[in-house]
């Protein structure tokens, strides 16, 4: 966009080559750099009459109010320098007045990351209402749904939600210190229940230097159509806060302009910038050697801009050579003695120039092989990663106002370059839970390698698998184990097939017959494995019959038709299912129950402990279906492992507990050690 200022000038004349004898003059520029997404707008500074150049800081007279004498002029130039243009005639003028009021902004290398993410806050937490719903019985009683949109620079400590009508009477208040969205307020009796009313929030933050004062207003109106009340309009001071939108802009050490990083919603007060690392470097292939089968890439590398020289630093790898080939072309164009090829030569030459004078590509230029192609490497990785930022705030159309390039005491010159942390302090809370689990681990495990027995609850389920197998045994009818659903992948399979090895070493100790359906291909040869080494521990190899191991059905319903036909036609006396099951469960026990088996089930899916409960003589609930194999081996790993477990649950339940009592008396220390997620 540029600013011409004309006399007696008529427009026709301003695109004619031809001399005139009263010129208009170019009082000020913005650029852009279109197609990028780069900043589609500018501002000038005009004081007392005169815009101040933000190059060179010079006054050029400028009245506003005879605005009309201006021209507004859009200019497209291509790499050519040929300029195409068009006359803008929608011009408005705004005062100061009536610019948005533009929020702090703060930005930093985001601690505790991997050195990839610049964070940008902008002002302080906002707090709105998402919805309002009235009880059934009583109206007045409202329960209101609300959002608390925080960030990493302001800890906030407690939320005040004070409620006026549209008059400005107070009509009650209340304060949130545990922030679970939503609280409940009882209208007055006096206050309609389809009166309009509005909040307002104020917040309590850990920075001393922001007050408690109310700075956000949510108005509540009600809606006749619905017939209740609606969150409406949302004020931040005395602006609509939903009229504005946020854009941050940043510009890469290595890049001339400003470009669009984010169009944040006014709802969204930070962003984090990821800034990647660098993979690789696209080059095209130039020209392909078929005889030597030989792709040739230009060996040039961009090393950024240089905003000292106003242009941009380029190198080769192979500097030598390329100067070689330069100073060649330079003396080929100027043997043609033509004009028209000075501009080709002025740019070989400064290329040239650039090499040899350049005290960064003179350093470079000293070193080779790996150590240059390092050297380069690490000064392109930090330019690519050095931004400066600043932010606009806009109602999308001609009201806007930008804040300066953020400068901090840290970051004086804007440029951010995020280093990674070696440790990540939010997750201390988990370090000191491993430490404490790994202890009590190994505690346990040696108390158990020193003889000790340690006292484990009894599970029914678990302590009838003797009685279940002797029944059968005393019937002569086999013994059914369903290792569930699922594949090897998942921890309840693994559970299962763990149990399956104690079962059949008894089976195989009583001479019974165990049957074992599977429904996934590579669980059955780890089944087979399993039930022949059990056979063998318990002294009986010769009693293994690999074909009581077999595949049934992949599919979910086929597999429990298959199954169902085993317990018809075997008429087996015992089932046990255990591991991961889905809808059917209900399916087999109902037919187990049918043939009048004894029934043992186990398994961690919520959804079908219910129907287990119902249909079985025992059930293993959860995770006791993981304690089974220390329950039943004794052994000193398993043992110690599982007591651990149980005592670590107990910490657990005692921080719970704690922090519940504490955070009834709005003291929170203990609930914001932990993650949240």
């Amino acid at each position: 966009m540029k600013l011409i200022k004309s006399e007696t000038l008529e427009l026709k004349n301003v695109a004619q080559p031809a001399p005139m004898t009263n010129p208009a003059v170019l009082l000020n520029s913005i650029e852009t750099s279109y197609p990028y997404p780069t900043p589609n707008f500018g501002r000038l500074t005009i004081k007392n009459n005169e815009i101040i150049n933000p190059v060179n800081n010079a006054k050029i007279p400028f009245n506003p109010a005879q605005i009309n004498d201006y021209y507004f002029i859009i200019v497209c130039k291509d790499y050519y320098g040929m300029e195409s243009f068009e006359i803008s005639n929608q011009v408005s003028s705004i005062v100061s007045g009536m610019l948005p009021v533009l929020p702090k902004l703060t930005i930093r290398d985001k601690p505790y990351d991997k050195g990839d993410i610049v964070e940008l806050m902008i002002g302080r937490p906002i707090v709105y209402i998402t919805q309002v719903n009235a009880a059934k019985n009583n109206n007045k009683k409202l329960t209101i749904n609300y959002d608390l949109l925080k960030n990493d620079l302001l800890k906030v400590k407690k939320v005040k939600f004070s409620f006026y009508d549209l008059k400005d009477k107070l009509i009650g208040e209340v304060t949130e210190h545990y922030f679970d969205n939503i609280i409940h307020f009882d209208l007055p009796q006096d206050i309609s229940s389809t009166s309009s009313f509005k909040v307002k929030f104020s917040i309590t933050t850990n920075n001393k230097d922001i007050t408690d004062e109310p700075y956000l207003t949510h108005y509540i109106t009600y809606n006749k159509d619905l017939k209740q009340l609606q969150p409406d309009k949302l004020m931040l001071n005395d602006e609509s806060l939903m009229d504005y939108r946020y854009i941050i802009l940043k510009k890469a050490q290595s890049d001339k302009n400003f470009r669009i990083a984010k169009r944040l919603s006014p709802l969204m007060n930070s962003y984090d910038d990821n800034v990647a690392y660098e993979s690789s470097i696209f080059k095209g292939v130039s020209y392909y050697d078929a005889k030597k089968r030989l792709l040739l890439v230009d060996s040039s590398i961009d090393l950024g801009y240089d905003e000292k020289l106003q242009t941009t630093l380029q190198t080769s790898l192979f500097p030598t050579e390329m100067i070689t080939a330069y100073k060649s072309k330079i003396d080929e164009l100027k043997a043609k003695n033509d004009p028209a090829l000075q501009a080709e030569i002025d740019y070989y030459s400064n290329a040239i120039k650039m090499q040899e004078e350049n005290e960064l590509l003179k350093q470079a230029n000293q070193l080779t092989g790996k150590k240059r192609i390092k050297f380069l490497q690490k000064y392109r990785e930090k330019i690519k990663r050095t931004f400066k930022y600043y932010l606009i705030k806009t109602d999308g159309a001609a009201q806007f106002d930008m804040t300066e390039i953020y400068v901090d005491e840290t970051h004086k010159d804007g440029r951010f370059f995020p280093t990674p942390d070696w440790f990540n302090n939010k997750n201390l809370p988990m370090l000191f839970a491993s430490l404490i689990f790994g202890f009590l681990v190994f505690y346990y495990i040696t108390r158990c390698q020193r003889g000790e027995d340690l006292y484990v609850r009894p599970i029914a389920g678990l302590e009838e698998i003797d009685n279940a197998i002797g029944r059968a045994t005393e019937m002569g009818r086999p013994i059914l184990f369903v290792p569930g659903l699922s594949s090897i992948g998942d921890v309840a399979t693994l559970a299962a097939l763990s149990i399956l090895g104690h079962i059949t070493k008894k089976t195989a100790e009583y001479d019974t017959r165990i049957l074992v359906p599977v429904c996934d291909y590579i669980v059955l040869p780890i089944a087979q494995q399993i039930v022949k080494e059990a056979h063998y521990e318990a002294g009986r190899p010769d009693t293994f019959d690999p074909g009581n191991i077999f595949f049934v059905a992949e599919g979910q319903f086929a597999y429990v038709a298959g199954v169902n036909g085993v317990m018809v036609r075997e008429k087996t006396a015992t089932n046990f299912y255990m591991g991961m099951f889905y809808a059917e469960a209900l399916l087999m026990t109902e037919t187990g129950n049918a043939t009048g088996a004894v029934q043992i089930s186990g398994t961690d899916a919520l959804t079908q402990i219910p129907f287990f409960i119902t249909t079985c003589d025992y059930t293993l609930i959860g995770e006791e279906l993981y304690a089974a194999s220390a329950y039943l081996a004794r052994e000193a790993l398993l043992l110690g492992t599982l007591k651990a477990q149980d005592y670590t649950k107990l910490l657990i339940l005692i921080f719970m507990t704690l922090g519940t009592i504490l955070s009834t008396f709005h003291i929170n220390f203990l609930i914001n050690w932990f993650p949240t997620e």
